[in-house]
């Protein structure tokens, strides 16, 4: 998850939402959508002025992105929330029902929140990093940031502050081999940002052998999609680190001057070209990957012995406790994307991982039981062009940062957030908060706060599950617990709503594991439990 801060300026980019309401910034100005509700014009509005400002993209694999524009509600909003599409240069106006909310786009999920009230962005949640809770983070050749700016989440090494690692300029057409087109397809640089090292990128409606030269391309067009909720050119800015998979064709005249409203992580090149050509034949269902595990658990350590998956190329393990890189290498064994999340797991045999010769991606979040020798070798993965860790033992992240800056500038994107020490990992077994440590816009005071108010508000309900008590008064009890324990997290967010959605979701998950767990008297329904609680956190009112 990134989060790109951009100063917002009199020219920000062409903001294009439509929605209840469609909002062009142009001297015409916004336009209201017969329909909506009160509110909803200036509401979006605000959305708009501030896109320039904030901006999110999250990544989920497997599967579509999506994109929205949230509105947290202030005093004397009523009604359903405006949802606001971006990211597409519509080449018509383009309207929508209230309840989807969301449209498909780039890989990559873009979303803006206003909070109506101080007509700020709010932080984004999910890319927090916070430099000063003493941690190893700084990425690969992170530069100085300007003051107040806080840092970008782009860490991209590069030759300078004004070029990205790989010769690349605006009008430059790349290709790339495209997995699900079988064929090479083309995109054009539109623009570079030097401030937020990204650059504007537009694919090409073109596939084919691998060219050599601009001229093998023929004619250049845009790419147009006509895919429901993406409608317009095929554009979105990516990190201007291009891929090593990538090959810079030479430069020709700019298609378009226009600006993206998208953003995402990755390249992707001739991806939309796949999905709009199976559109066009008819292929309107989601499209299979055969080529994609997501094992949960510790699945990824039960396979039959023996068992081999040579087709698959992206496997994706969520909250194993042990995973063996040797058993991944051996079943997966022509992986080209290894995504790795867990909750404090333990990766063992991890220099195995060098076995995976084809492998282009690499994530892992919140994995531990490396060591520098367990480092990926730069010299067996040659086509490895993307390296993400977040939250991973200190000195494997030393190691690997040592090993990979110097193949940036042959087109590896390479970052490293919240480095961890043996005595943090020993210390947050137990925490189900240890995730917001070191989170960007959560200070380390927010997070002892936070601490002390579940460790308080938690106790009491532990203690009422352990009290045989009649059916009635127990369950008026954890209701009642429940409310003083959204009470303990509301002072603890304060009016600038520091914890957001997520933490609010993350404090609930928790709760209800903690009540699933937990030692409990013979009798004691854990899940009337559960909803007597969530009961009581509703009526507070700040969930």
């Amino acid at each position: 998850m990134i989060l790109a801060d951009r100063p917002a300026s009199a020219n920000a980019d062409a903001v294009v939402l439509r929605t209840l309401c469609e909002v062009t910034p142009t001297d015409a100005g916004p336009v209201q959508h017969p329909g909506a509700e009160p509110g909803a014009l200036a509401r979006v509005t605000q959305a708009a002025e501030h896109v320039g400002e904030h901006r999110r993209v999250e990544r989920d694999a497997p599967g579509m992105p999506q994109a929205q524009v949230r509105h947290r509600p202030g005093p004397g909003d009523e009604g359903p929330l405006p949802r606001a599409r971006l990211g597409v240069l519509p080449d018509e106006p383009v309207t929508g029902d209230p309840d989807d909310g969301v449209v498909d786009l780039h890989p990559g999920r873009v979303q803006v929140e206003v909070d109506p009230r101080n007509r700020q962005a709010l932080p984004d949640p999910l890319a927090r990093r916070e430099k000063e809770s003493g941690q190893v983070e700084k990425a690969a050749n992170e530069q100085s940031e300007p003051p107040g700016h806080g840092g970008l989440a782009w860490r991209v090494p590069s030759r300078g502050s004004h070029h990205p690692p790989r010769p690349l300029a605006p009008g430059d057409v790349v290709a790339a081999f495209c997995d699900e087109l079988g064929e090479w397809s083309a995109a054009q640089i539109i623009s570079l940002e030097p401030h937020d090292r990204q650059a504007d990128v537009l694919d090409l409606d073109w596939s084919g052998a691998e060219p050599h030269d601009v001229a093998d391309l023929g004619e250049l067009k845009p790419l147009k999609l006509t895919l429901p909720g993406q409608r317009g050119v095929a554009q979105c800015h990516r990190e201007w680190v291009l891929p090593r998979g990538h090959k810079n064709l030479g430069p020709a005249p700019l298609l378009t001057t226009r600006a993206s409203l998208a953003w995402t992580l990755g390249w992707h090149t001739g991806f939309h070209l796949h999905l709009q050509r199976r559109w066009d034949a008819g292929l309107h269902g989601e499209p299979e990957n055969e080529r994609v595990h997501a094992l949960d658990g510790d699945a990824v350590d039960v396979l039959p012995a023996g068992a081999s998956f040579p087709d698959i190329r992206s496997l994706f393990v969520r909250g194993a406790n042990t995973i063996d890189g040797a058993r991944v290498v051996s079943a997966y064994p022509n992986l080209t994307h290894l995504n790795l999340w867990g909750k404090l797991s333990r990766l063992i045999n991890a220099s195995a991982l060098n076995g995976l010769h084809r492998l282009r991606r690499f994530e892992v979040h919140d994995v531990f039981g490396m060591i520098p020798e367990d480092c990926l070798d730069p010299e067996q993965l040659t086509q490895l062009e993307y390296v993400d860790l977040d939250g991973v033992p200190a000195d494997y992240a030393m190691a690997m940062r040592r090993a990979w800056t110097p193949e940036v500038g042959k087109g590896v994107f390479l970052r490293v957030s919240r480095a961890r020490e043996p005595e943090w990992v020993k210390e947050n077994l137990d925490n189900p908060l240890r995730e917001w440590d070191g989170r960007e816009g959560i200070s380390a005071r927010t997070y002892r706060r936070a601490l002390t108010a579940w460790k308080q508000s938690t106790r009491p309900i532990l203690e009422a599950l352990l009290t045989p008590t009649a059916g009635v008064v127990q369950r008026a009890l954890l209701i009642a617990l429940g409310r003083d324990f959204a009470r303990a997290f509301a002072e603890v967010s304060g009016p600038s709503y520091i914890l957001e959605t997520d933490e609010l979701g993350e404090l609930l998950d928790a709760l209800q594991n903690l009540i699933t767990t937990a030692p409990a008297a013979p009798g004691v329904d854990r899940e009337e439990a559960i909803r007597a609680l969530f009961e009581g956190i509703d009526q507070h009112g700040y969930w």
